[in-house]
């Protein structure tokens, strides 16, 4: 009886080893052993997933891991371990969740660099920052993509990047209006330009005080001309002055050409009325010059044969006779 009993345990323990050698064969129990191992390190992943991303992923990979190790054991696992199955749909969900954690800060780097962009197309528009900014923008934008697509459904980051991709469209649209508004500023400064060097040549012209009318008379040409160019050139600058896409500098040597141009038209302005007052004054005087020595004439026709030269008469006595 002695030895029955002590027998029993060992032969419990023999059987034991010996169920255990077994169950150890069996792929099936061995796959199923190393997932429930690899679940563990998901359930800690997913606690990290918020605040720790980088040690989230660590143990997310340990998982996956475990996974294909235990796949690798016995391929059908998934198949028919259904407690395997479900608990790998929820693993997935935790490595959306941990990719989303990751995108994230590339998304809020993204978003910056789109504000960025659109303030440097406030005011007068700096094209060459807003390029760079959007380019930068969709660098990082696809960069977070690339991470997890799962990560515009986030809040309102799906929102804020269609309204960021839509920036392309403005800053080409930006640039089309930059470039007529060039060309409009070269052509109104060329007009101005060209102004000038007909008042320039208007000055010229008047340089020396001259009476000739017919100086006088191409003056009065060249000044309508130069009215006309000046009218022109001042048309086009009124709306290039309040355009906020026209450049700070064009604008202030539009104002300053228009400044110089109105002052060398008031000069000459000033020698024409000059000249034609004094040619006035010339014509005044040859007039009266020619009426006196008109009468002059008459006087010395219609005078007696005895009024001599000074107009004093000589009264003769008889003894002169």
């Amino acid at each position: 009886m002695n030895l029955w009993k002590l027998a029993l345990p060992v032969a419990i323990m023999v059987f034991s080893s010996v169920a255990q050698a077994e169950v150890s064969k069996d792929p099936k129990l061995l796959a199923d052993g190393l997932f429930r191992t690899g679940l563990d390190f998901c359930n800690a992943a997913s606690k990290k997933s918020r605040s720790d991303t980088a040690g989230a992923r660590a143990d997310f990979n340990e998982y996956l891991s475990h996974l294909e190790r235990a796949k690798t054991i016995y391929p059908e696992l998934m198949r028919e371990n259904q407690f395997a199955k479900r608990e790998s749909t929820r693993c997935e969900l935790v490595q959306d969740n941990i990719a989303r954690a990751e995108a994230m800060p590339i998304i809020e780097e993204s978003l910056v660099a789109c504000s960025e962009a659109k303030n440097a197309l406030r005011g007068e528009p700096n094209l060459a920052t807003a390029k760079e900014k959007h380019t930068q923008y969709m660098a990082l934008r696809d960069k977070a993509l690339a991470t997890t697509p799962t990560v515009l459904r986030v809040g309102s980051v799906a929102v804020q990047l269609r309204v960021c991709d839509r920036l392309e469209e403005k800053i080409s649209l930006v640039q089309t209006n930059q470039n007529r508004t060039i060309e409009m500023s070269t052509r109104t400064i060329a007009a101005f330009q060209k102004a000038a060097d007909t008042c320039s040549v208007g000055q010229d012209m008047l340089k020396n005080r001259s009476n000739n009318l017919e100086k006088i008379q191409a003056a009065d040409q060249l000044l309508a001309r130069l009215r006309q160019d000046q009218q022109q050139a001042n048309k086009q600058a009124t709306a290039l002055l309040t355009d906020q896409i026209v450049a700070k500098s064009a604008q202030q040597q539009i104002k300053q050409l228009q400044s110089s141009l109105k002052r060398c038209q008031s000069q000459v302005v000033a020698k024409q009325e000059a000249a034609r007052k004094a040619h006035k004054a010339d014509q005044l005087a040859a007039a009266e010059a020619k009426k006196a020595a008109e009468e002059n004439i008459v006087a010395a026709e219609t005078a007696p044969d005895g009024v001599l030269e000074g107009g004093e008469v000589a009264h003769m006595d008889a003894s002169d006779l």
